[in-house]
């Protein structure tokens, strides 16, 4: 038993690192090697460009995940569905700013369209507030398995309300940007959708740290994220901070939505079902874990309830 603590916590430093990665680069030289040598160099750094911004897209989203349950450890599933809402959300803000298919892209539709997104963040982020203060905040303290049962039945509200909005198939988002490739050697190109899909997640990643790391509120969301009684004995307004979260987390997520449509010009109210079900799986198994260590740890041993080696009179369970 001794050994096997001793080979987890000599994985779970750099030494772990180092082995997850080699074993990912071997994965990677088994599967993709062959088909590089078949379709040549080209081929795979064309598959890179498309890795890139699914990636992108995949960020915006991951990191709503991770700041909510890296502040109040509750892994938020009805976050993917503020993701396609904020995709579903913008096409009618599009329209209110005359925004259509067919229209040359310029630097008014460009503005236009930055205009869109800072709305649609906004908007996403008052919505996910309202979901933190009525639905998860009376549940902080409450065991696992309630919050957990709490964000499933936000998730399936927000899909039932855009199955009324939008329908139950696929609707046709407005294609703005323009088609245009850029070779980039070979025959493998990039796209100029490709790489607005990386600039904007670069962006709000670099100002997402920036922010974390250089604002007051960013330092009072990792000391709750650390400790969330010491920072309230420090005087941090913890309501406040994980509101804050929940309201970043939100609006990188809307933008993400809108990234999705303009890049794949389709969307559905299930666009966020994939990342919930991941992370509903992971979730499931925390929480069982949690539940039955709990369990174990509750229930004495015989010898610490009665004292003797034996039951007596009174000392039995049954």
């Amino acid at each position: 038993m001794a050994a096997v603590i001793r080979v987890r916590k000599s994985l779970s430093g750099p030494l772990g690192t180092r082995i997850l990665l080699l074993l990912g680069a071997a994965i990677l030289i088994v599967l993709v090697g062959p088909r590089i040598v078949s379709e040549g160099p080209s081929f795979f750094l064309q598959i890179l460009t498309y890795g890139f911004a699914d990636g992108a897209i995949y960020a915006l989203v991951a990191l709503g995940y991770t700041m909510v349950y890296g502040i109040i450890e509750l892994i938020n599933f009805a976050h993917g569905d503020v993701f396609t809402m904020g995709a579903v959300v913008s096409m009618p803000v599009m329209g209110a700013f005359g925004l259509a298919e067919g229209n040359a892209f310029g630097l008014s539709v460009g503005l236009t369209l930055v205009a869109v997104f800072f709305i649609v963040m906004f908007l996403t982020g008052v919505l996910n507030i309202f979901i933190e203060r009525v639905a998860y905040r009376p549940l902080r303290n409450a065991p696992r398995l309630a919050p957990l049962i709490t964000a499933v039945g936000v998730s399936f509200i927000l899909e039932g309300i855009m199955v009324l909005w939008i329908g139950n198939s696929t609707v046709h988002y407005p294609d703005l940007l323009p088609d245009t490739r850029i070779p980039i050697g070979g025959t493998a190109s990039i796209g100029t959708k490709d790489i607005l899909v990386i600039i904007v997640a670069v962006i709000l990643v670099v100002a997402l740290t920036t922010f974390v790391n250089g604002t007051k509120l960013g330092k009072a969301m990792r000391a709750t994220a650390q400790d969330r009684e010491a920072a309230q004995l420090m005087g941090i307004d913890i309501n406040r901070t994980i509101a804050a979260t929940f309201f970043i987390g939100a609006a990188l997520a809307g933008a993400g939505g809108i990234v999705f449509g303009l890049y794949y010009n389709s969307i559905n109210f299930q666009l966020g079902f994939s990342p919930r079900q991941c992370s509903e799986a992971s979730e499931t198994s925390r929480a069982r874990r949690s539940a039955a260590s709990s369990s174990a740890s509750s229930v004495p041993s015989p010898t610490a309830t009665s004292g003797r080696s034996g039951p007596t009179s009174g000392s039995s369970r049954f």
